[in-house]
């Protein structure tokens, strides 16, 4: 049998070099003296110190390697989070999409509201050489078409005028590609027959919806070469057989005046309706402005940290959410394995015998 005394250093997996012993008789086993005296002589407190630095510095190593893997473990939680905090990517591109369809609802309203603006004006025609037979109804109508076409071109005039104010160039675009014209016969002035002198004279007060197409009755008089005339205050009076002139002339000192203040009403409720178009606009392309950018950053997020966990995402970011967070747990299973072998490479230090079997 021998005895080995050595400066013990105990290991699973040694990660420093280790010391050897010295021998010891068997018969002085007992003896600590002896031992003592023996180890004394075999190493210098200068080796025993060295022995310790070196431990220390091998301890510390393993105790940074630790840290790191602990470091790392808490980086992958944090990323785990960070995926956590952003599933919310789907709905960004959710929220994206019902924010241009507000933009698609509010120009269909606004297509519509314009639908209902109209400008109101006084026209005239008169008939010659009429039947002796013909009924007035028959004449209203046919001086109704000759009207229409004047009326659109005329009042239409005026809703494009309104609209030249905009700065928004693709309403005024899509305005304009709609213009088009429906007749509304709004008050009937004058319907009169001259048997004797075979005319008609007809003055009534229209409105011209321009966004709205004409149907039925409102359609343009085709082979006819009699005009109708816009009547305003000082215009076009002398148009009128001179026999109607008074009775024109009262009616407009009577009504024309709010005829003016009803179209200044149409053309303000046309304004609002655009503004509010446009604000509705501005505020939903600011709105999907913040949500693109979020949903670049939240991309940029995802996608950094997938190639940072070395995960390689197929599909959209968004579908490998699950997979992604699965790998990171993994990795931290296989951190959490590695600060167990660390572990098991630190070093104790003390001064000590052990006992083999053999012979010297």
């Amino acid at each position: 049998m021998r005895i080995v005394v050595f400066l013990s250093i105990f290991s699973f997996a040694y990660g420093c070099d280790i010391i050897k012993g010295i021998e010891i008789p068997a018969l002085k086993i007992d003896d600590i003296s002896y031992i003592e005296n023996k180890i004394d002589k075999a190493y210098t407190k200068k080796q025993i110190n060295s022995i310790k630095s070196k431990i220390d510095n091998c301890n510390q190593s393993i105790s940074s390697n630790i840290n790191n893997l602990n470091s790392n473990i808490n980086i992958s939680y944090n990323y785990y989070q960070t995926i956590s905090n952003n599933k919310d990517i789907k709905e960004i591109s959710k929220q994206i999409d019902k924010k241009r369809k507000a933009i698609s609802d509010a120009k269909t309203i606004m297509q519509n509201s314009l639908k209902g603006i109209g400008f109101s004006g006084i026209f005239t025609v008169t008939l010659d050489n009429i039947g002796i037979f013909a009924k007035k109804e028959t004449l209203q109508k046919r001086s109704e078409s000759i009207i229409t076409p004047s009326a659109i071109a005329s009042l239409n005039g005026i809703y494009l005028k309104t609209i030249t104010s905009i700065e928004n160039d693709n309403i005024k675009d899509m305005i304009n590609q709609q213009i088009a014209g429906k007749v509304i016969i709004q008050n009937v002035y004058l319907s009169e027959i001259d048997r004797k002198d075979k005319k008609f004279f007809y003055l009534v007060k229209v409105k011209v919806l321009p966004l709205e197409k004409t149907k039925g009755s409102n359609r343009t008089s085709l082979g006819d070469s009699i005009d109708a005339y816009w009547i305003k205050p000082n215009q076009n009076i002398d148009k009128i057989p001179s026999k109607y002139q008074k009775d024109v002339n009262n009616i407009l000192n009577k009504f024309y005046f709010t005829l003016e203040e009803e179209n200044e009403q149409e053309r303000i409720k046309q304004e609002d309706i655009i503004e509010n178009y446009n604000t509705s606009v501005e505020e939903n392309m600011l709105e999907i402005k913040k949500l693109k950018r979020k949903l670049k950053k939240t991309y940029t997020k995802l996608s950094n940290i997938y190639n940072k966990i070395d995960f390689k995402c197929n599909n959209s970011l968004y579908s490998c959410i699950d997979d992604a967070q699965a790998k990171i747990v993994q990795n931290v299973k296989a951190l959490s394995n590695d600060i167990l072998r660390e572990k098991d490479k630190e070093l104790i230090y003390r001064k000590s015998y052990v006992q083999t079997e053999g012979t010297p």
